[in-house]
Formats: C-alpha cells, sequence, structure tokens
C-alpha cells in the first residue's frame, strides 16, 4: 500500500489554521486575564 500523504499545500493550510487557532485561543485568554484583572 502507497503511503496516505498529503499535499504540501494542504498541509500548509493546515498548519496556518492550527497557528491561527492558538493565536486567537491565546488572545481570547488575555482578554478574559487582563478584564479579570481591571475587575
Amino acid at each position: 500500500d502507497a503511503p496516505i500523504t498529503m499535499p504540501s499545500q494542504e498541509l500548509e493550510l493546515v498548519g496556518i489554521g492550527w497557528i491561527w487557532n492558538w493565536s486567537e485561543l491565546v488572545r481570547i485568554g488575555f482578554g478574559i486575564g487582563s478584564t479579570l484583572e481591571l475587575v
């Protein structure tokens, strides 16, 4: 059986998606943190 390989372009999009999700989570986390600090 041939190994299942993803096209590099799709792999790049998935990587960008992961980075985007992480940056969003971090940004939201900091937003919640700063809001709690203000309160």
